[in-house]
């Protein structure tokens, strides 16, 4: 776990549904160029709610630039693998 403790970007997004059916979103890019707003356009087209999602990535001197596709199609299967353990639960 020490490599999450030096993460130098921590990336989220959420969507809550709440009691009064309003729906609160919020993002934070952490200087990462809008991919906060991407990941949560990401919950909005699987019309997620209640859902919070975070990514972290960490620079060093071999950094490799992921792009922003590969954090979606990772957190995309994060959250579907979610869902489907929701609905076999």
């Amino acid at each position: 776990m020490s490599g999450v403790a030096s993460a130098t970007h921590v990336i989220h997004a959420y969507r809550i549904r709440q009691q009064s059916h309003n729906l609160s979103e919020n993002v934070n890019s952490d200087g990462d160029h809008g991919l906060g707003l991407t990941l949560l356009n990401l919950l909005r087209t699987h019309t997620m709610s209640n859902v919070l999602c975070i990514t972290t990535r960490f620079c060093s001197s071999d950094f490799v630039h992921l792009g922003t596709k590969y954090v979606c199609d990772t957190a995309v299967e994060v959250l579907q693998e979610l869902v489907l353990n929701t609905d076999n639960a």
